[in-house]
């Protein structure tokens, strides 16, 4: 029996041992290094309009618009000096009709909210903010917009975190084109109701309503 080689082999294979039971620990010791997912509660005090005349003014879109698509970002707005990454839900639009503002029917645009849960490799947070509603994928909503002053090439934001949105036509169990054109034709009614996604949400919105603020704001800019 050649004694070299039978140690030799028993050596080849405590080594393997040696190093499969190191991938082991290696592999147990990155999945117990999982990043922990953070979560934070934040609330702070927001305007609350008291009117749709007041609103609508502040606003510098107002549309009908379907809700595509949502991520979340974790983008840096500056809200907290020591961690200015803040979770962002991006929406996707697409915009349906145009009441007010320079939007286009057919155009494509993104929103966002403060407010989501970020996964990301690195880091993992989760952003509970008090005043952010959900926006219903596939929904038309009646959507008061706003864009940033210091830079338009942001996506824009509502500009009530509470009160900018409301279910379209469809909460009433049907679906037109161009409400406007069916509120002046008579087949919708004036008092039809657009159901606030917020419940905390004061003021009803009214087809009549909308379309009375709307006349006056096209005739004011002539």
């Amino acid at each position: 029996m050649n004694i070299k080689k039978v140690l030799s082999n028993i050596i080849m294979v405590t080594s393997l041992m040696l190093l499969t039971a190191c991938a082991s620990t290696q592999m147990g010791a990155q999945e117990e290094r999982e990043v922990e997912l953070e979560v934070r509660h934040i609330s702070g005090d927001v305007m609350v309009f008291q009117s749709f005349e007041w609103l609508y003014d502040w606003s510098e879109h107002v549309v009908r618009a379907e809700v595509l698509s949502q991520r979340v970002d974790l983008v840096d707005i500056e809200l907290f000096p020591n961690d200015p990454y803040m979770p962002m839900t991006i929406s996707t639009i697409r915009i349906l009709e145009v009441f007010s503002g320079d939007l286009q029917e057919g155009d494509t645009t993104e929103m966002w909210q403060l407010g989501g849960k970020y996964d990301g490799v690195d880091r993992r947070l989760h952003v509970l903010f008090s005043r952010k509603i959900d926006l219903p994928l596939g929904e038309e909503l009646i959507l008061f917009l706003d864009v940033d002053a210091r830079d338009s090439s942001l996506p824009l934001s509502l500009t009530s975190t509470f009160q900018g949105t409301y279910r379209s036509i469809s909460s009433v169990g049907r679906a037109d084109s161009d409400i406007t054109q069916a509120y002046y034709e008579g087949t919708l009614d004036a008092e039809v109701v657009f159901e606030s996604v917020s419940d905390d949400n004061p003021l009803t919105l009214t087809l009549g309503e909308l379309m009375r603020i709307t006349e006056e704001d096209r005739n004011r800019r002539r």
